[in-house]
């Protein structure tokens, strides 16, 4: 039995995120046929990466381990003023609403930034786990593959540096439309096999980063199969960090503004972050971090799914909810979330909240539609994000390298 390891910032099964999530379903499946350790840092909250773990391992079954280490460092408050200074006080924002000259102009400036400076940008950003570290390179000889998760992070960056035999290492980079994926210390990551998790998100790299190995294949996602929902309420449902990053404050005032009407319908919220703690009016009701029986009752009785994410690697909540059959509203900016409209047939696009109006009165009214929209997302999640469709396509790719 071979022996695997995965490496990500953060990881359990009470931390919803997209990275983390899928770390820890990749581990469960690598574990079926080989001895799997995630390892990661003690960090749960993604904002200061503070230690809330105990150190130590922790055996998930026979087969699979998370193996946590203690963060020296996380978020530091320097961190901020180095983002001034390195993306002259542009906002996200700013960045994604730029026109491609002035987007371009930004990208190639981002590109010839010090590559000591962006590097100390990675590190202040958090999180340092020195003992994880010296396991990677002490421990590294007895993995036969070490897969480090999201491109971003420190566990990455300086993991990667730290395994003598390059053919060991697969990056998952999760690449996205953001500034810091264009900062030159990015770049030593072309060297390294990938693992993409969609089209758009392969081909964002070769068009704007790099060309990644030959060998780099897409391998999607899985997710257990809960069957078909035959009924819905008159409310939609959005699932993930409840940030500003993901763009949930427009979601609440594109929601207020639609509320003004006669008509009442409903936006509910699942996940952790900042934004739960603001008053809203009563037909946004927000739930904060669930159970997995909760989510899934939410994700069954809910009308449609939205997504205002501009920035997304994959998507696994639209994936879920096309499970259910529900039609999914998402932000035209997310090329990946666009890309699994087009193909599924399942859903919108929305480019702002006139367009968005327009769409959310589509979905409520149009029954004949909803009803063939929701037959396309059953069958979409069916044919390429089925678990065991992901665990053939993973197999296959694991023999290939």
């Amino acid at each position: 039995m071979k022996k695997i390891a995965i490496v990500v910032q953060r990881c359990g099964k009470d931390i919803t995120g997209g990275s983390e999530e899928y770390a820890y379903t990749l581990g469960q499946i690598l574990s079926e046929k080989n001895s799997v350790d995630i390892i990661t840092t003690c960090a749960k909250d993604h904002n200061k990466w503070e230690n809330h773990y105990k150190t130590g391992n922790y055996r998930i079954s026979d087969n699979l381990c998370i193996k946590r280490f203690y963060v020296n460092s996380g978020r530091k408050r320097e961190v901020n003023v180095l983002s001034k200074l390195i993306f002259n006080g542009i906002t996200f924002e700013f960045f994604l609403n730029s026109r491609n000259t002035l987007k371009n102009q930004l990208k190639k400036k981002f590109g010839a930034l010090p590559y000591g400076i962006c590097e100390e940008w990675v590190r202040l950003n958090g999180p340092i786990s020195e003992e994880l570290f010296t396991y990677l390179k002490n421990e590294q000889e007895k993995y036969h593959k070490i897969f480090f998760m999201t491109y971003l992070y420190p566990t990455t960056l300086f993991g990667v540096s730290l395994i003598y035999d390059i053919d060991k290492v697969n990056i998952i980079p999760t690449f996205h439309d953001e500034m810091p994926v264009y900062l030159p210390v990015f770049k030593k990551y072309k060297k390294f096999r990938h693992f993409f998790l969609t089209n758009a998100e392969k081909d964002f790299c070769q068009k704007n980063l790099y060309i990644p190995d030959k060998k780099s294949p897409i391998i999607g996602f899985g997710i257990d199969d809960k069957g078909m929902c035959g009924f819905s309420e008159n409310f939609a449902l959005y699932a993930g960090r409840m940030e500003k990053a993901k763009n949930v404050h427009q979601l609440f005032d594109f929601f207020t503004r639609i509320n003004s009407r006669a008509n009442k319908i409903f936006l509910k919220t699942i996940g952790s972050g900042l934004l739960n703690n603001e008053k809203n009016p009563y037909y946004i009701k927000k739930s904060g971090f669930v159970s997995e029986a909760k989510k899934y009752d939410l994700f069954r009785r809910c009308h449609i799914f939205v997504h205002p994410s501009e920035l997304e690697s994959l998507g696994i909540v639209i994936l879920e909810a096309m499970m259910f059959g529900k039609p999914c509203l998402v932000n035209e900016k997310c090329k990946v979330l666009k890309e699994h409209i087009q193909k599924s047939g399942a859903g919108f696009t929305y480019k702002n909240y006139h367009d968005f109006k327009k769409k959310i009165d589509i979905l409520f009214k149009d029954k004949i539609l909803y009803k063939k929209m929701s037959e396309n997302a059953r069958n979409y999640f069916l044919e390429n994000y089925k678990k065991e469709i992901f665990k053939e396509r993973l197999w296959e790719c694991m023999k290939a390298v």
